[in-house]
């Protein structure tokens, strides 16, 4: 199915990322690349970001993104076994069985990964201000460098009207938002506020946790 099959095409990432994401002009950074979205070829700066970890993908500009089958489906107008079927093909596989497939739950599943990792990147990165002091001395006390802690994805709530105004800003509405915001509700959060992003096997965000 779709799962085990975009597990083996990252074993052919450096193979097909060129080739999938071609015109792009991808540069390497931390955790992937970024480059030119073809979906906003005006911007004035690269908004894509492409995972090299996981088969997943980013734009900033217009705040879509999700698993390879959502970029290839979107640039080149296909459906999902379309795309696989297309992905196979330039990994020079052969295309998986998605007998039963339903394709308008992989969407809605996907579009929540996408929102859920703006959610992610606006705790990360509240981690480090004056509000996330606490939470970083706690875990240098547990033994993790700030490279582990980032590493780890750790990073720190925000009050939950925060979090849908970010939301908003970030292109997120109606029941959407309200799915991603219950996913990333402070209920989800351990004592001194600190979040961890839960991943499926491939790297998809499906929700918060304090564990780490």
């Amino acid at each position: 199915m779709v799962t085990p099959f975009l597990a083996s095409l990252m074993e052919e990432a450096d193979t097909i990322l060129p080739r999938l994401f071609a015109g792009c002009r991808l540069t390497p950074v931390a955790g992937g690349y970024v480059g030119r979205c073809p979906f906003h070829p005006g911007a004035a700066s690269p908004t894509l970001f492409v995972s090299s970890v996981s088969p997943l993908w980013r734009c900033f500009a217009g705040h879509e993104g999700g698993d390879w089958f959502a970029y290839l489906a979107a640039r080149e107008g296909l459906n999902v076994p379309e795309a696989a079927q297309a992905l196979a093909r330039l990994a020079g596989m052969a295309a998986p069985n998605l007998k039963g497939f339903n394709e308008t739950l992989w969407r809605r599943a996907d579009r929540r990964a996408s929102f859920l990792w703006v959610a992610e990147h606006l705790f990360m990165g509240r981690l480090w201000t004056k509000h996330g002091r606490a939470v970083v001395a706690a875990l240098h006390g547990a033994g993790l460098s700030d490279a582990e802690i980032v590493a780890r994805g750790i990073g720190m709530a925000v009050a939950p009207d925060d979090l849908v105004a970010y939301l908003r800003k970030k292109g997120v509405f109606g029941a959407a938002l309200f799915e991603a915001t219950g996913l990333a509700a402070g209920e989800y959060t351990g004592p001194l506020g600190e979040t961890v992003a839960v991943r499926d096997g491939l790297g998809k965000i499906v929700g918060f946790t304090a564990a780490f």
